[in-house]
């Protein structure tokens, strides 16, 4: 996928690389550059295929012009082989902090004006590219792969971490001074650190798999009602999954890295390798901003709002139903007042739109994004819950699976009265309405 330049980066619509009708139908002569190519060049294969953003002489400008190409390094024969060399040139290789094992490179087409790609569907009608439409049949995949690898490189670092704390004396029990040594894994910091993982990762996973399920069911289902169900949390889980879980899989990995004490901070233990490589999820395939604004933007008021008002809906009806339950009422309880909370938040920026001020869009996108995924991973971790609740009291504590559905009911508890309460914090600061980062002189952030 090659998308980004030196200079266009989320704005995509400024790409500068260039496509020249040749007198071969469908084929092209490309001329440009782009950065942060992941395997944009090696030698383990015998051709390498760019699948490239372009814009055909004439088109319009922004996204709407843009056109995909296939541009392989080397132009293959007419018997399918490999052929001469496709002035397909590699830059350099960025020096990246970390996932150094998947390197990146710069890559320039048409160096020597020699490049030739083939346009991927039909020509531009009326100067507008099929481009952005195609790339992004990949692009909302890669963004829910995006989050499944942090959420990968999370729960790695937690294992990693629970094992180190189970094992690693330090301290006395601040309950008991006097006490002999114990582990670290006994003390409420610790645990609390290890919990803080624990339900960040198992919301993410929860987040994740529910997003492939109605992927599946949206491709595979007869019934149309169903597949409109499905459809609706694809769309709006897609920007949730990719910015939400990647946010807190970085802020899982720091907890970690805090359970391990100074060890951590150093390469002998795989903490400081996972929190390297973890940092570019949030970057990678549209920043974590590009998604707030995806779904408060596009998500918000796609189908005049009925798309994520059905989203929401299933929200308040897990807490209807389980308002009353013997053992979660509490925390179902905290995401009704939490649910209650969103609407507020909605309610406030369309406030702020109907003022005009629509810079607090993109002052607040972020955190709402972040508000969206709290209200979200609690009903889903209730949810997990409830059923932990009825399979223990079948199995009773003393059967060994007790733990297992302990720790379900613990995680969910944990982040309703730990991670949800940031929902309503939120909520009061779009409320204020502070706007200090913008009414100060820009010459303000380059002096201390």
């Amino acid at each position: 996928m090659d998308l980004t330049e030196p200079n266009s980066g989320s704005d995509v619509g400024d790409i500068t690389t260039k496509a020249f009708p040749t007198d071969e139908p469908g084929v092209y002569n490309i001329v440009g550059t782009k950065c942060f190519i992941t395997g944009g060049d090696q030698d383990i294969t015998e051709n390498i295929i760019h699948l490239t953003l372009a814009r055909i002489e004439g088109s319009v400008p922004g996204t709407k012009g843009i056109s995909l190409f296939v541009v392989p390094k080397y132009w293959p024969t007419e018997a399918g082989e490999k052929g001469e060399f496709n002035d397909v040139n590699c830059g350099g290789v960025e020096h990246k902090m970390g996932l150094r094992g998947s390197a990146t490179s710069i890559i320039n087409f048409g160096e020597d004006n020699k490049c030739r790609g083939y346009l991927l569907g039909n020509a531009p009608v009326d100067g507008k590219g099929a481009g952005m439409a195609q790339m992004f049949q990949m692009m909302n995949e890669e963004r829910t792969v995006t989050g499944l690898a942090a959420n990968a490189a999370a729960t790695v670092s937690y294992n990693n971490a629970a094992m180190y704390a189970a094992g690693r004396i330090q301290g006395r029990p601040i309950t008991n001074p006097k006490s002999v040594r114990v582990s670290i894994i006994q003390h409420e910091d610790v645990r609390r650190m290890l919990m803080y993982q624990k339900s960040i990762t198992e919301a993410s996973r929860a987040m994740i798999s529910m997003s492939y399920y109605c992927m599946d069911i949206a491709e595979n289902t007869s019934d149309e009602e169903e597949r409109k169900r499905a459809k609706v949390f694809v769309e709006v889980n897609i920007p949730i999954v990719k910015a939400w879980c990647s946010d807190m899989a970085f802020l899982s990995i720091s907890e970690a890295m805090q359970c391990y004490g100074g060890y951590g901070f150093s390469e002998d233990y795989p903490i400081a390798q996972q929190l390297r490589d973890c940092r570019i999820y949030p970057i990678w395939e549209g920043t974590n901003y590009i998604q707030s604004l995806d779904l408060i933007g596009r998500k918000w008021m796609m189908g005049g709002g009925q798309v994520f008002a059905s989203w929401f809906a299933e929200l308040e009806k897990f807490v209807a139903d389980n308002k009353d339950d013997k053992v979660l009422s509490a925390q179902v309880a905290l995401l009704a007042e939490a649910l209650n909370q969103y609407k507020e938040i909605q309610a406030a920026m369309v406030g702020y739109l109907g003022q005009g001020k629509f810079g607090m869009i993109g002052f607040f996108a972020t955190r709402i994004l972040q508000a969206t995924g709290h209200i979200y991973g609690a009903k889903l971790l209730l949810e997990h819950a409830l059923i932990a609740q009825k399979k223990i009291d079948e199995i009773g504590k003393e059967h060994f699976e007790y733990p297992y559905y302990a720790g379900k009911i613990a995680s969910a508890k944990f982040f309703a009265h730990n991670i949800l309460p940031q929902v309503g914090a939120n909520l009061r600061a779009i409320k204020e309405g502070d706007n200090s980062v913008m009414e100060i002189p820009e010459a303000s952030y380059l002096l201390d």
